[in-house]
Order: C-alpha cells, then structure tokens, then sequence
C-alpha cells in the first residue's frame, strides 16, 4: 500500500495477532476483516496484493472430505461389484466416476460463493458422450482402471478447476499427469487383474454420457454423500 492516507480500527478487543478473513477494495477504500471479530479500514490510493494459497491437508477418511467427480452411470452395472469389493469408495457409496479433483476442499470451508463459482466453471463445459475400451493400471498401489475416451475433456475441466483451486494438490503427490480413469479395483494381485480383465472384456465398451459434475462429501459414518450437482451446457 503506498501514499495511506488515514487508518480506523473498529472496536478492536485487545492487541494481538489476527488472521485475515476477507478483504474488499473499492478505490480509495480497503476493507479487511480479521477473525474474530475485528475491522481495519484504510484509504489508499495503490493497492498491489501478492499471495500464494495452500490448502491445509485433513484427514481423507474423516466426515468433511470432498471430491468433484464425474459420475459414470452406464459403468455401474458392469464394474460395480467389483468396486464395492475391491474400492473404498466403493464400499462407502461413491458410483463409478472419473474424478476431477480429490481431496478438494473441506466441506467446512465451502460456501455460496464456492457454488457460484463451481457451477459457472463447470457449465463452460459442454456435456458429451464416452466409452470406456481399454484397461490401465497403477502399478504403485495395483490399481486396475478402465480409460475414458475421449479424455482431453476431463483434463480440461480439471485445469480449469485448478486455475479458480490453486491450493488444491491435484493431481496426487508422485504424479506427473492428470490421468482420467474410473477405478474397478485397488490393491489388486495380477492374478485379480487378469482374472477381471477376462471377466469384463466380453462387456466392453461401455457406453456413457458426461453430463454433470457432482460434489461428494464424507459424512459422520464414513460414507459418500453427493452434496451438490453442477450441470455441463
């Protein structure tokens, strides 16, 4: 800030130390809202603003973790056993889907505006039709896969997602490339995979459609809950 003209705190309970919450710039006045309840005014003719964001990691298995993902309904029927099975998020109710971003934010650090931009981001997007032909595997956890085409729309909307959640750490640590996939099963000896892979050839391709992104969110018994939908154009 250069050339401060004047200074006003309101009411301020004591001198201390306060984490910035919100802060409103409308020329010549900027506006900062420290917790917990504290308010600094300044009059300032320049304003330049440098910050870098992170998103303070939480525990994945506790109520509040959420995922943006790409539900795939027409896999259900055909690999939905096996992710019950062979998937935690399987078993907790999470359908097939090619995820975009997760862990995404906490549920409790979301808000209106958070849906505001999440559903303007998303319907940029037009909806589109998928197959899924091939298999992949993650040979660091086992993880057997079926690969959405075409793809370059997943990695799309995840960078887009990026640009407005650049403190969320996607894609996971140890990755080079955001990869689009939707799980069968982790943790998986060869005999499993090969044994799946026979069993599910006859039943390829699936055929599906991309219309719509949905927000999961862990609930208290550690299952997956869709929270919110946002519709692709």
């Amino acid at each position: 800030m250069r050339s401060v003209r004047s200074f006003e705190v309101d009411e301020p309970p004591q001198i201390g130390v306060y984490t910035i919450t919100r802060f409103t710039f409308a020329p010549p006045r900027l506006e900062l809202t420290a917790g917990p309840d504290c308010t600094v005014t300044f009059e300032v003719s320049e304003l330049d603003v440098e910050c870098e964001l992170n998103m303070n990691r939480y525990e994945w298995s506790a109520p509040g973790a959420t995922a943006l993902v790409v539900p795939v309904r027409a896999a259900d029927p055909v690999i939905g056993e096996h992710r019950r099975t062979h998937t935690p998020s399987g078993k907790q109710g999470m359908p097939a889907h090619v995820t975009l971003l997760a862990p995404f934010i906490h549920a409790s650090r979301l808000d209106s505006l958070d849906r505001h931009r999440l559903s303007d981001t998303v319907g940029r997007f037009p909806a589109f039709d998928l197959r899924l032909s091939a298999f992949g595997v993650f040979e660091q956890i086992d993880c057997l896969w079926l690969a959405p085409q075409p793809r370059k729309q997943f990695v799309e909307m995840t960078k887009a997602l990026l640009e407005i959640y650049p403190e969320v750490d996607y894609p996971p640590e140890g990755a080079t490339e955001i990869v689009p996939h939707v799980t069968i099963g982790s943790h998986l000896t060869s005999e499993q995979q090969e044994e799946i892979q026979r069993e599910l050839r006859p039943k390829l391709p699936v055929r599906g459609r991309a219309d719509r992104v949905v927000l999961y969110e862990r609930d208290a018994k550690g299952g997956w809950r869709a929270r919110q939908t946002f519709a692709l154009f």
